[in-house]
Order: structure tokens, then C-alpha cells, then sequence
């Protein structure tokens, strides 16, 4: 017996006389026992970006700490992100936004030193910020800086914590 999917803004004609030797011509799908309605998944699908001169990978298909997401970033030849102003942070907010990722959380480069500075990745100071209300607060091992696209604002977290990330690139662009 044959079952039919319906999957909401996806036409897909599965048959056609000569296609399909006329089996599905005499099957009335409104009044069908068979009929089943899916909801559809909607995933987040997101790799490159480009912004100002920079090239970015956003990582929504795997989870990872934030020292073995540093290490994956290395091996694609690109770095973990240092967000550095206002207008780059809107970019990356708008791009993970646009493409259905918004609830998820990302790491970015930044950490807390032992002397209780947050600096990038790369060891520059962290001059720009964008935390969330009341943070850092760097209790319970919150040496890491991730961010969320929901708040558009950052949080300092445990740097274990598994989470999507994005990694960018000084090679140029277009």
C-alpha cells in the first residue's frame, strides 16, 4: 500500500501516467486512510559568509568546547572570531537571523586572562563589548566569551560547554 507525505511548501508531483504506469491514478488522496501530514523541520543551514574584507564560517551542524572549536578553526586555516565593533556584531547577529539559527548559542575567541582581562584569541583586548545584562560575572569557570544571536549579546560561560561557533579569516573577500 502506498502512503502519501504532505510537506507544506514543497510541491513535489509524484506521478504521472507514463511515469509511474498509471498506479497512482486511480487513488483519491483526499479521502485516503493513507494521508499522513508532516510538520515540517526547519533546519538552520549556514557556512560562509562574507563581510567586510573577511571571510566567515558559522559551524551549526556540530557542537564543540571552546578549545576544540579553536583547534577545528586552525585546521580550515581561520580563527576563531573576535567581534571588534558594533557594526560587525550586527552583521553576524543578521546573518545567523537570517538563516533560522537565531536560538542557537556560538563561541567566539574571547577569554578571561589570569589577570582578569578579556582579550580575543589573537591576545588583542577586548575594547568593544556587548554583554548581556549583568555580565561577566566569570563565577563557576565563565572564562569564555559566547554569544547569542536571540539577545544579540554576549555571555561569559564555561569553556567546556559544547556550542556552535564561528571562525573568520583576514584573506580577502569579495
Amino acid at each position: 500500500m502506498l502512503k502519501f507525505v504532505c510537506v507544506p511548501l514543497l510541491l513535489v508531483v509524484l506521478a504521472s501516467h507514463s511515469a509511474f504506469g498509471g498506479i497512482l491514478n486511480d487513488i483519491p488522496l483526499e479521502d485516503s486512510d493513507d494521508f499522513e501530514f508532516i510538520e515540517p523541520r526547519i533546519t538552520c543551514s549556514l557556512s560562509y559568509a562574507c563581510y567586510n574584507g573577511r571571510h566567515y564560517y558559522f559551524e551549526t551542524n556540530n557542537k564543540r568546547s571552546r578549545d576544540n572549536a579553536a583547534i577545528f578553526c586552525r585546521n580550515i586555516n581561520m580563527e576563531l572570531v573576535s567581534i571588534e565593533d558594533p557594526a560587525e556584531n550586527d552583521f553576524i547577529s543578521n546573518t545567523i537571523k537570517n538563516t533560522g539559527c537565531y536560538k542557537k548559542t556560538f563561541w567566539t575567541s574571547g577569554m578571561l586572562t589570569d589577570t582578569g582581562s578579556w582579550v580575543w584569541g589573537n591576545g588583542d583586548a577586548v575594547k568593544y563589548t556587548n554583554w548581556m545584562a549583568g555580565k561577566p560575572t566569570s563565577g563557576k569557570n565563565q572564562y569564555c566569551i559566547d554569544y547569542y544571536p536571540t539577545y544579540v549579546q554576549w555571555n561569559d560561560a564555561v569553556c567546556g560547554n559544547k556550542h556552535y561557533f564561528i571562525c573568520e579569516s583576514n584573506n580577502k573577500c569579495n
